[in-house]
């Protein structure tokens, strides 16, 4: 099983050690790597290291928000960058196969799935859906906070490099294919509507801040802007 310590409280400058990285590059890089075991199942988290990394995560995101010098060492970090990618590469697949249907389905119209197979599997997994969209929205914070500093074409261009742009875009497909769905004429009861509502708004908060961070991606970097507005799904 996957053990990760407590996040280290600190003062309000970002601190290093021998190796150069702040303890917040540690930190959530230690978090990262746990994240990619679990979802590539290798090892999943038990619910201890779940939640110390959920902790680790939400710190960084604060973090990110409001000390300059953190998120600008974070923004540098290639290996946190790829780690990201490889995070949302495994991540994505899974929760598109929970939440609108096989991966086969999606681009083969005999195999489409209908709003209510859709809605079925979303209620059906809704739990272990909304644990991931949740980390997944902080990550996706933390990614758009990452490239918000006085050279933010550093960050962007190894945002580019790694290829977290692309999940970005996927993330973006997937929210949209869950969110357009159309599930109001359906037939269901309280609780599962509930789940449904629960999980779409969870998606549509995913959907915004991806939108944020791709918009951040491109900003006064036509060359980017010119691979995002020209991209077409995978």
């Amino acid at each position: 099983m996957t053990r990760l310590p407590d996040y280290v409280s600190l003062p309000v400058e970002s601190q290093e050690d021998g190796s150069g990285e702040t303890i917040e590059e540690r930190c959530f890089s230690a978090a990262l790597i746990c994240l990619e075991g679990h979802y590539t199942q290798s090892p999943p988290m038990g619910p201890q290291t779940s939640a110390k990394v959920s902790s680790m995560i939400s710190k960084t995101l604060e973090k990110t928000h409001t000390l300059r010098k953190a998120r600008e060492a974070i923004s540098r970090n290639v290996a946190i960058w790829i780690w990201l990618t490889r995070i949302f590469a495994a991540a994505i697949p899974s929760l598109t196969t929970r939440s609108v249907g096989p991966l086969s389905s999606l681009n083969d119209p005999e195999k489409g799935v209908t709003p209510q197979e859709s809605t079925a599997c979303i209620v059906n997994h809704h739990a272990s859906i909304k644990e991931d969209l949740g980390i997944l929205i902080k990550l996706m914070h933390i990614a758009r906070n990452l490239l918000v500093n006085a050279e933010p074409e550093v960050p962007q261009d190894i945002c580019a490099a790694v290829h977290f742009d692309q999940m970005v875009y996927q993330t973006i497909i997937l929210c949209v294919n869950v969110t357009s769905k159309g599930y109001d004429g359906e037939i269901i009861d309280e609780n599962q509507r509930l789940k449904l509502t629960d999980v779409t708004e969870l998606y549509k908060k995913l959907l915004v801040t991806s939108l944020q961070q791709a918009h951040n991606w491109t900003a006064k970097h036509d060359r980017n802007k010119n691979v995002f507005l020209v991209r077409r799904p995978l």
